[in-house]
């Protein structure tokens, strides 16, 4: 009994677990998760990546006045439109930037688990 009188959940042997790389420790996710995740990590590097090489490209002062996209908040808006357009380059295929991540992380995966 606890403290306010209440009963204890019984208590589960913990064994570690035997037959698995790592014995010990608990299975590492299946590699269709890992991968999942591998190529989203990669599509977010490569789209924050696009995003700065966007806005760099942009002149800071395109001397228009007046324009559609002149005023305070236009930095703003093509803040986001950089984002946007990072975004889609980078998740819409075809994009050998974001399969090259993926391909260099995975090793570095392999490399990791095998140390």
């Amino acid at each position: 009994m606890d403290i306010n009188g209440l009963p204890q959940p019984p208590r589960l042997p913990m064994a570690p677990i035997s037959g698995v790389a790592g014995e010990g420790r608990l299975p590492s996710a299946s590699a269709e998760v890992q991968q999942n995740e591998t190529r989203q990590a990669a599509e977010s590097f490569a789209s924050y990546l696009y995003a700065q090489v966007f806005s760099q490209m942009r002149p800071e002062d395109s001397g228009e006045e007046g324009g559609l996209f002149s005023g305070e908040q236009s930095g703003m808006f093509m803040d986001f439109f950089d984002q946007a357009l990072g975004k889609h380059y980078a998740t819409n295929g075809g994009n050998a930037l974001v399969e090259q991540l993926v391909a260099q992380m995975t090793r570095q995966q392999g490399q990791s688990a095998r140390e």
